[in-house]
């Protein structure tokens, strides 16, 4: 309302030639002078107000695409002006203030009626001595006498951004907005300089190219957003209009050059979308030339053709997020994000401009808020990028490693396989070559005079292949899993008589000690498998054993039965005993125990772990070797226990060794 009664005052004046006249009171602390300005071209007609002729001078009001203080890019030198009506309670202290910090020249002329005129002049080719007052933006003290009208020529010469949005302050309430203006730009810079530092630091630990990207640009916008808001011209480069030039303009087309190659390689563009790669890499040409042609003063074509590769540069990376998005790449999201922060503040900034949106310090302060949250969330998007990278490396790592092992299990298994393979038959071969020489004697002695030795021969062969097909069908059939346990409860006094019956003159043919411990003990398990178990176990005793003797030991325990083959042999090797239950682990080469194809502790092993037996093995090099297997008692002795299968350990045996046991105490139970 109060715009609108301003603009019905003022239209009598603007129509009779006269200044529009504002009228300043005391219950507003601002006032928007831009709508009411009315100008003169200074550069086609040269004017001054103090000239003779000066009231001939024909201004003219503004056009409505001015009135927002916005005349786009151009090299302008404009007078304009304005008359000040004072009431009889408005403030007399105020500052004239145009909100552009790039203006080369800003001259403000005042005059009361009868009065001479004052000039003040400001802008940032002046040095800080000659500007009419110290601040980022072009500010002129104004002094207004109250029931007084106060005639304002106000002369603005610049080459580039011609934004004018005039505003009149009262001192006070402009003190007080500038107090939370330069804490927030110095909040701002040194975030920003804190994001520069750390993916510096950043860049020169893991070298990767994205984040020298991004602190390039970071830091050339961060300078050119320094320079562009005037804290440049009043701290680090006072009085210089050119260097306020090169510093502006230059860091823009260069920010903008180096964002391209960040989000080319961020969202990794020529992997993903080439023709996407290729229209940035064109662009990014675009920016090298546009920050030469900025380089000639005052106003540059770099100038005229930057803020149309901005919008194209703004298009181009919306279209690479929407794509990185549909491809559900991972960097996608959060580029996506922090480009929409700053999207947003950019839209806010172009609708306050335009005068859709009030003026509030969100609003007005919105580009530096979104460039500060684009900037922090790029900063996390490249650590995220790079942990899921990272990642992605040990997982590749891990997948190489696995693949490594696999081939090396595989070539082991193949190798093992060929051993096993050429074991089987080089064993296979013994009993068939003795069957063979038995039946060549048998052909050779016709008529047949004594048969009975050869035809003992043969059979002792077949019966030895017969083992070692039945070791290497008992093998596969494990490894398949098609061979599935029985649970039966039976008495081990029959198993017991069993051993004995089979091992007892073997044993005793080899002159060793042989001694069976009786036990009545029930248990329930399978009793094929475990006889199989057992007569591996004893076997091998009897065969390793050439001095002492051999024990097999039952005694019932709370947990079950605890069954031992004791034995006095040479114990396990040193060298494969961490192998004793692996496949061909056989005796040493070159003497009786190197038999067999090493399949028995195979088969021992893996058929405990199908009836969930506990098998365990300890030994002493010269002295001896016990095998331990605990059985679980039947249901009606005790309840089920399984133990699982127990690492082979190389430790002595507790007590008296088992030659002490054999041989002092006869077939007595040698001690737990």
């Amino acid at each position: 309302m109060a715009f609108a009664w301003l603009w019905l005052v003022a239209q009598p004046c603007a129509a009779h030639g006269g200044p529009a006249v504002i009228e300043v009171g005391a219950r507003s602390d601002r006032l928007e002078v831009t709508p009411w300005l009315q100008y003169l071209d200074n550069g086609v007609h040269p004017w001054r107000p103090d000239q003779a002729d000066a009231a001939s001078a024909t201004f003219r009001p503004l056009p409505p695409g001015w009135r927002q203080g916005n005349f786009g890019m151009a090299s302008i030198d404009l007078w304009f002006r304005v008359l000040l009506r004072a009431g009889p309670d408005a403030p007399g202290d105020w500052m004239w203030v145009v909100g552009n910090a790039n203006l080369d020249l800003v001259e403000l002329w005042t005059a009361a009626p009868g009065q001479p005129f004052t000039r003040r002049r400001s802008g940032d080719s002046l040095p800080p001595g000659q500007r009419a007052h110290s601040h980022h933006l072009p500010v002129i003290p104004l002094a207004l006498a109250p029931n007084t009208d106060t005639l304002v020529y106000l002369r603005v010469r610049t080459a580039g951004v011609a934004q004018l949005p005039v505003t009149l302050w009262q001192r006070e309430a402009l003190a007080h907005r500038d107090q939370w203006v330069y804490g927030l730009h110095g909040a701002y810079f040194g975030l920003l300089a804190g994001l520069i530092l750390y993916n510096t630091l950043l860049y020169f630990s893991i070298r990767d190219r994205a984040y020298l990207y991004y602190v390039g640009s970071t830091t050339a916008l961060g300078l050119w957003q320094f320079g562009n808001s005037g804290f440049g011209a009043q701290y680090l480069w006072p009085g210089s209009a050119l260097l306020q030039h090169y510093l502006v303009n230059l860091p823009l087309a260069l920010g903008c050059g180096l964002l391209l190659p960040f989000a080319r390689s961020f969202l990794q563009t020529a992997a993903h979308a080439p023709a996407l790669d290729r229209a940035a890499r064109w662009l990014t040409w675009a920016w090298a030339a546009a920050f030469l042609l900025t380089l000639p003063p005052p106003l540059s074509p770099g100038q005229v053709i930057a803020p149309w590769l901005v919008a194209v540069t703004t298009l181009l990376l919306v279209a690479m997020a929407v794509d990185g998005l549909r491809d559900r790449r991972p960097a996608a999201l959060p580029f996506t994000i922090a480009w929409a922060c700053l999207w947003t503040s950019a839209l806010l900034n172009v609708f306050y401009r335009l005068g859709w949106l009030p003026e509030q310090a969100l609003v007005v302060h919105a580009p530096m808020i979104g460039a500060a949250l684009e900037m922090v969330l790029l900063s996390f998007a490249l650590a995220d990028r790079f942990r899921v990278e990272r990642e992605s490396a040990e997982r590749a790592h891990a997948g190489r490693l696995r693949s490594e092992l696999e081939r090396d299990l595989a070539r082991r298994a193949t190798d093992e396989k060929s051993r096993f393979l050429a074991a089987v038959s080089h064993d296979m071969r013994q009993p068939l070559y003795a069957i063979t020489l038995a039946a060549e004697s048998l052909e050779r002695q016709r008529p047949l005079r004594n048969p009975g030795p050869l035809l003992a021969q043969m059979r002792a062969g077949l019966e030895t292949a017969d083992r070692l097909l039945d070791a290497v069908m008992t093998v596969a059939r494990l490894e398949t899993g098609s061979l599935q346990p029985r649970r039966d409860i039976f008495s081990l006094e029959t198993l017991l008589d069993q051993v004995d019956e089979r091992f007892g003159p073997q044993a005793g043919a080899k002159g060793l000690r042989w001694s069976i411990t009786p036990c009545l003990a029930q248990v329930a398990t399978d009793a094929t498998l475990l006889q199989r178990i057992v007569f591996n176990l004893v076997s091998n005793a009897v065969t390793y054993t050439e001095a002492g003797g051999v024990l097999v030991s039952c005694r019932p325990r709370r947990e079950g039965v605890l069954l031992q083959v004791w034995d006095t042999g040479g114990g396990l090797p040193s060298e494969p005993e961490s192998q004793v239950f692996e496949r061909h682990f056989r005796g040493e080469a070159g003497t009786e125990t190197d038999s067999g194809v090493g399949l028995g502790l195979v088969i021992v092993k893996q058929t405990a772990q199908l009836l969930g037996l506990g098998l365990s093995v300890r030994s002493r090099t010269g002295h001896g070797t016990c095998f331990s297997l605990w059985l679980p008692l039947a249901p009606s002795t005790a309840e089920d226990a399984g133990v699982g299968v127990q690492d082979v350990q190389r430790q002595a045996a507790p007590g008296q060794v088992v030659l002490d046991a054999l041989q002092h105490q006869g077939a007595a139970v040698p001690p737990p």
